[in-house]
Formats: structure tokens, C-alpha cells, sequence
């Protein structure tokens, strides 16, 4: 009983950092149970940039698909920005499919260096 309240009292309905936002498509609460972070590409130094992502999960939390649904610059950041996305994991749902709208932005600096 005590551990419901505290997984409904942590349901928010976006997330936002300095780089990422992520929101319910239909605005219901969720919580983010894994969270990976994007890394920057060591050989982009120097580029920014921003991916949208549609991320389709499952009522497990887990990801059906995670699709880009633009980009600036096109192609320089998606693979990374699905890489991460696709590691993540959400919290159990009553709804079969439940979609989130998530920005992601690689600024310099700010992110973890892929190697």
C-alpha cells in the first residue's frame, strides 16, 4: 500500500532537464523508471542540434518503436538520440500502447562524450 502512494505521488505529466523534455502524447501521468543518457558523439564536437522522437512503449514501460520525427540538423544526431530513448523505461500502464513526445538537445559541452 505504501509503495502505491509513492509510485502515484512521483507520476508527473512531463519531463523537462536543461536538454530533454518528455511528454505524455495524451497527457496522461507517467513516471520515467530507467533513464539513459544520450551521449555526444566525440566526432560531432563542436555541432548542436535537436531531435524530436515519438516513443511508443507497452503497458510493461517498455519501447515498441521510437521514431524521428525531425531533426536540426537532419541525421547528425538521431542514431543517439534512439539509442538512448530506446533503453529507457517507463511505469506499468492499465492502456496497451501509450506514445510520449520527447525533445532531446545536444548542446557543447553538456553531455556526457561518447567515445
Amino acid at each position: 500500500m505504501i509503495f502505491e502512494l509513492i509510485t502515484v505521488a512521483s507520476l508527473v505529466n512531463f519531463y523537462q532537464t536543461e536538454n530533454i523534455l518528455v511528454e505524455s502524447c495524451v497527457g496522461e501521468p507517467f513516471h520515467i523508471v530507467k533513464f539513459v543518457k544520450p551521449r555526444y558523439p566525440i566526432c560531432l564536437r563542436g555541432k548542436t542540434g535537436i531531435v524530436e522522437l515519438r516513443a511508443y512503449v507497452d503497458h510493461f514501460g517498455m519501447y515498441n518503436e521510437v521514431k524521428v520525427i525531425n531533426a536540426t540538423p537532419k541525421r547528425l544526431f538521431d542514431k543517439e538520440a534512439r539509442r538512448a530513448v530506446k533503453k529507457w523505461r517507463f511505469n506499468t500502464s492499465e492502456h496497451t500502447e501509450r506514445c510520449f513526445n520527447i525533445t532531446i538537445k545536444f548542446p557543447i559541452g553538456k553531455m556526457e562524450v561518447m567515445p
